[in-house]
């Protein structure tokens, strides 16, 4: 059986009139520390943003049709670096799992902006 690719998306996001309160609400504890780390912390939330953007129209592309909120999905570094995105809406997962799914990613950004690049692939 071949791998298809069903839909991509592309999100791009800033973060620079985000209230520090809905960072918080966006983002895991998880995510926030990870970006306090980083020498342009809000520019990678800002990817991280746009990543859960692109995830949840490709949940809808792909026929998900329960809400799924952002901060329950996270995206953080494997150890080689890569990013990995993190379902913790046990509902999206397992749909996801059903029906062989696979989340490619790729992230990036500027001082003002992240931009995300993902695509849903059926195994």
């Amino acid at each position: 059986m071949s791998e298809l690719i069903v839909t991509r998306a592309v999100r791009v996001a800033s973060l620079e009139r985000l209230p520090p309160a809905r960072k918080r609400a966006l983002f895991s504890r998880r995510e926030r520390s990870l970006a306090s780390r980083k020498p342009r912390g809000n520019e990678s939330l800002a990817a991280r943003l746009a990543v859960k953007l692109g995830f949840l129209f490709l949940l809808r592309s792909a026929g998900f049709a329960e809400p799924v909120s952002p901060s329950k999905i996270e995206v953080l570094n494997q150890r080689n670096g890569k990013p990995r995105l993190f379902i913790g809406e046990r509902g999206s997962r397992a749909y996801l799992r059903a029906r062989r799914a696979r989340i490619l990613l790729s992230i990036a950004h500027t001082r003002s902006w992240g931009v995300a690049t993902l695509a849903i692939q059926f195994l």
